[in-house]
């Protein structure tokens, strides 16, 4: 009989249900895993070594995402025109494929010939002094005369 080494694994299907009951209250998964009592490094880990307990988070936060949508559509359809007017509004500037129309809040890139990134460049120009400067304890280059010798030579 072989035993196995190191630490025991903390995935326990307890651990699993807290933080999916979480996740489908709503509660973003960085808070699901402190509730519960693990890292979120622990569930992006535990997401990829067991394909089961991602599936779960993922049914979780699309039951959240249809319940909540469930209510900014039954109040569109209310008799309350402020109320169907708001939500309607939310669902128009929060819903992939209407945002980019609808929100108040644009993106806009910017990019250079053929979708590359736009370059730029600056230069600097710095007026020449008569003297030498002290820098950091030891003197800077001497300063040049019109002929473009150096005052010390």
């Amino acid at each position: 009989m072989s035993k196995k080494l190191g630490r025991p694994t903390k995935y326990h299907p307890a651990i699993v249900k807290v933080i999916c009951d979480a996740v489908s209250d709503g509660v973003p998964i960085s808070h699901a895993a402190v509730i519960a009592g693990v890292s979120v490094e622990w569930v992006s880990q535990y997401r990829r070594h067991y394909p089961d307990f991602d599936r779960k988070i993922r049914e979780a936060i699309s039951a959240a995402i249809q319940s909540r949508l469930a209510i900014v559509k039954r109040a569109a359809e209310s008799a309350d025109e402020s109320i169907a007017l708001r939500a309607a509004t939310w669902w128009l500037t929060h819903t992939p494929g209407a945002a980019e129309h609808f929100s108040e809040s644009r993106r806009v890139e910017l990019t250079g010939a053929n979708g590359l990134p736009l370059s730029a460049g600056v230069t600097l120009y710095l007026p020449q002094k008569e003297n030498a400067v002290v820098v950091g304890g030891a003197e800077a280059a001497p300063a040049l005369t019109e002929g473009g010798q150096s005052e010390r030579a």
